[in-house]
């Protein structure tokens, strides 16, 4: 469990406000689950052992009743919900799985909760093999720019191409952007493969003016987070 909001509650109030909506959250938790089946894992996230049977609608009541504590001046509740029959695990990394379920609603602004699921394993597994390998697959180029030729109606002649990261990994296959670009801009390193694709663009250019074929404008797409990782300008110069 997750209260959404309680750096900013902090903020607008103060820590002692924070500490006070703290303990009215762990006293409710613990009335509706039991001392001894919850705890506080550290800053604003709890966690709770509970049979899955009815789990819903004792949410739902705890979603309720925390609405109305404290003069009704809380924070919504995230809740990620592992449920232990998926296989045997141990509770710190079933815990892991709960927070990864919780974190799917950081974009929400109500009280809510979500299961974890095999999707969302496959997820992490696929976004860790791709932070790990994006090095190596630029070195050895399994990343490699396709390009998307724009032809003009008035005359059918190419004037510009667009090039395209593509991504053909000799353990995971053809991976399309949307499947590597959001992990990427997420860890800050998108500017390593859009620096990537524009190599790729000058070499190919080089080769073309190397050998007398006429050159039409290339466009290469940027991130937004390529500003913040590093002097984008001073790179592509």
């Amino acid at each position: 469990m997750d209260l959404a909001g309680m750096k900013f509650y902090n903020t607008r109030h103060s820590f002692a406000d924070g500490d006070n909506l703290l303990r009215s959250f762990a006293k409710l938790l613990s009335k509706t689950f039991h001392n001894e089946n919850c705890c506080r894992i550290g800053a604003d996230h709890f966690a709770v052992v509970a049979k899955a049977d009815g789990l819903e609608d004792i949410l739902y009541d705890f979603f309720k009743k925390w609405s109305t504590a404290e003069g009704g001046n809380t924070l919504p509740v995230h809740v990620g919900v592992y449920l232990s029959n998926l296989e045997g695990l141990p509770a710190s990394s079933a815990c892991d799985r709960a927070k990864m379920a919780c974190d799917r609603l950081k974009n929400t602004y109500v009280s809510s909760f979500n299961y974890y699921d095999q999707g969302m394993k496959d997820d992490a597994e696929q976004r860790q093999y791709i932070l790990a390998n994006l090095d190596r697959a630029i070195r050895e180029n399994w990343i490699t720019a396709y390009y998307q030729p724009i032809v003009r109606a008035v005359n059918s002649q190419v004037c510009n191409v667009e090039a395209l990261a593509r991504w053909n990994d000799p353990e995971m296959g053809f991976l399309s952007p949307a499947e590597f670009i959001p992990y990427l801009e997420d860890s800050k390193q998108i500017y390593k493969l859009d620096l990537h694709i524009l190599d790729c663009v000058l070499e190919k250019m080089t080769m073309q003016r190397d050998s007398g074929v006429n050159i039409v404008p290339h466009s290469i797409n940027l991130s937004r987070s390529d500003f913040e990782s590093c002097d984008i300008v001073e790179e592509i110069r």
